[in-house]
């Protein structure tokens, strides 16, 4: 895109600030030993316009032998965060996946990474080039689990959309009858943890809101409205957007939505991560939020999107559990109703928004739902950790 070229590189540095401020790495030496137990290795991986792409790699032994049966692990993070940051939490994460490589990039630009950013595509191509080096290596895309959190999150989410197309559009070319386990084949699998749906929903709803999303809306439209009408109709139609910016925002949000979106789309993309993840099967990814989120606000996330999809899940497995017999049944279904209502986590029990739920480790964070009411011993409210665990097994299957 044209415009893409000037003002590309200006905005990717509002949308990761990380860049600016962390051009360069500390000191961080290509490889390190953490204990007998755990390694590190720095490696620099070529993506698209001759970007280098710094990838720290975690592994429980330096003497990992690598078989289609490995499991990966990568980590991508926020828009003003970078690996070296979070080493001691991956190091903790590979004692926790024995015999796993548990790695973590930092997009170009950002630390050891090297290259400039014009559009989302440049964020994408980093992404599917960490996965391609990994699927070289012979790890087949089913055992490549993707782990992105926030702004890394829905990079991510775009990466596996992108590999998952491509790979469907290829086995079509040689193959009639695709079933569901060969489209499962064609995926990585996802967790995108505390990220947004779209771009432009998280400039509206999280950093505008409502008065923010309604006054613009108000001028553009009342601006247009001059073309049309009388001066005081056309200041009655923006007065009315801007009041329904404060008593119900969707109406505001529906109509600056498409010029939102032709501003992002023609000057550096729409990251449009909700429309990657439902792309994606079913079996191959899964999300995670945080009710409190003072960053990502829950009606700017994939789960907000999801919202009627889920409750007819819910419906249905409920329904199943009820009418099935056979305990094994039972237990299996109500797993599956329980990774559903997993999903939903929070910071604080009075539900007050805060910087501190998006940021913050895993385990400050707790479910809060019925189905973990704590009438017996392994059905009480559970740490995030323990939840990202449980669905990062349960996608790697192990």
């Amino acid at each position: 895109m044209f415009l893409r070229r000037f003002f590309g590189s200006f905005i990717s540095k509002i949308i990761m600030p990380a860049q600016r401020l962390y051009p360069a790495a500390p000191h961080d030496p290509a490889n390190q030993s953490y204990s007998d137990s755990i390694s590190s290795h720095l490696k620099l991986i070529k993506s698209s316009g001759n970007a280098q792409i710094g990838v720290r790699q975690f592994c429980s032994t330096d003497k990992l032998k690598i078989t289609p049966d490995t499991k990966v692990i990568l980590h991508a993070f926020g828009n003003a965060d970078c690996v070296e940051n979070h080493q001691f939490e991956l190091q903790e994460t590979s004692l926790s996946y024995k015999e796993t490589i548990v790695t973590s990039m930092n997009f170009r630009n950002v630390g050891k990474s090297q290259g400039s950013v014009s559009s989302e595509k440049d964020w994408v191509d980093d992404a599917v080039a960490v996965i391609n080096h990994y699927r070289s290596l012979g790890i087949p895309l089913k055992n490549i689990l993707l782990n992105g959190h926030s702004l890394g999150g829905a990079i991510l989410t775009m990466a596996a959309s992108t590999i998952y197309k491509e790979e469907l559009a290829t086995l079509q070319k040689s193959k009639k009858t695709i079933t569901d386990n060969d489209k499962n084949e064609c995926s990585p699998r996802l967790i995108n943890n505390r990220s947004f749906s779209t771009l432009a929903d998280e400039i509206m709803v999280s950093i505008l809101h409502g008065l923010g999303t309604g006054l613009l809306t108000g001028i553009i439209y009342g601006l247009l409205a001059t073309l049309f009408v009388t001066t005081s109709t056309a200041w009655i139609i923006g007065g009315a957007l801007l009041a329904s910016g404060l008593i119900y925002p969707q109406i505001p949000e529906f109509f600056f939505r498409p010029i939102l979106n032709t501003v992002l789309w023609l000057s550096f993309g729409r990251m449009d991560a909700f429309s990657a993840y439902q792309a994606l099967p079913n079996e191959a990814k899964d999300y995670i939020i945080a009710k409190d989120d003072g960053v990502i606000c829950e009606r700017a996330t994939i789960h907000y999107r999801l919202k009627s999809q889920r409750k007819t899940q819910k419906k249905e497995l409920k329904k199943e559990i009820s009418n099935t017999s056979d305990e094994n049944e039972k237990v299996s279904l109500h797993a599956r109703l329980l990774n559903i209502k997993d999903c939903k986590l929070r910071f604080a029990a009075d539900n007050s928004i805060s910087v501190e739920a998006h940021n913050c480790p895993m385990n400050y964070l707790k479910t809060f739902h019925k189905l973990r009411d704590g009438t017996t011993p392994n059905n009480h409210q559970t740490s995030g950790d323990i939840v990202m665990n449980n669905k990062c097994r349960k996608l790697l299957k192990i």
